[in-house]
């Protein structure tokens, strides 16, 4: 908590104070009346009480008024926004998961962005191991993040045929740390046509080749994931039936 310095100046009676821990500690003048002023939490404001009026007047407790509900609100304001927005990317996740078993087998491809955090991971790796592990074919790409999150959840459920993986380009283009899961593969679809490509390019063709293969689709995307929402986009052309989830 800072230091706040406060000034009362009531006639003759004058006193320069400090705001430490809560207390406000007024600084003693000769003839004047010197105690504690409490101020919880640094919050509200300090009210002259009446005996301020004059020197003469018998000492009183200084008041203390509480802030008011929009001054509490306003603190809280964008801790709230984050929570609800957070408690929606959650309730999304749970819907899908729910909607797994209402539905007979199906082909879901599940996408997303690399740069994921570790709990995402954990949520794109169960959503993945729930729905091989009820007989849904899913289909993902090569890659960190989040479609590495999809290979190692798939394979948990110990069904290699219900998973499969298309690379944009062939498996020897894709980092070392992404082919030591994706040898574990067993339908691995490497489109080596596109090795003089892009990267870019080459993953557009490889997400539109995954689309035309499933009717649900399931992204990991932030804003700025021009990619993944342009995938996005041509998904919902196609009519499939589409779950975009925003990390940022």
């Amino acid at each position: 908590m800072g230091i706040l310095p406060v000034e009362i100046d009531e006639g003759r009676l004058s006193s320069v104070g400090f705001v430490a821990g809560g207390i406000l500690r007024p600084r003693r003048r000769r003839g004047s009346f010197c105690g504690p002023l409490v101020c919880p939490s640094g919050l509200g404001r300090v009210k002259r009480a009446p005996w301020m009026a004059g020197p003469e007047s018998p000492p009183e407790p200084v008041r203390w008024v509480p802030p008011s509900r929009e001054e509490m609100e306003g603190e809280s304001k964008v801790t709230t926004v984050e929570r609800v927005d957070s408690e929606k990317s959650f309730d999304t996740v749970l819907q899908e998961l729910t909607a797994i078993q209402q539905d007979g087998p199906r082909n879901v491809a599940i996408l997303g962005t690399r740069h994921t955090s570790y709990l995402h991971q954990q949520i794109v790796e169960l959503l993945s191991f729930a729905n091989v592990l009820v007989g849904n074919h899913v289909f993902t790409s090569g890659a960190g993040g989040t479609n590495a999150a999809v290979i190692r959840g798939a394979i948990r459920a110990e069904k290699p045929d219900l998973l499969t993986v298309v690379l944009p380009q062939s498996l020897w283009k894709q980092p070392p740390d992404a082919r030591d899961h994706l040898e574990r593969v067993q339908q691995l679809i490497e489109m080596k046509e596109n090795d003089d490509l892009p990267l870019d390019v080459a993953s557009r063709l490889c997400n539109s080749d995954i689309l035309s293969r499933c009717t649900h689709f399931i992204a990991f995307a932030f804003h700025d994931s021009e990619v993944l929402l342009e995938a996005v986009r041509e998904a919902k052309a196609l009519n499939m039936i589409v779950t975009l989830l925003y990390l940022d």
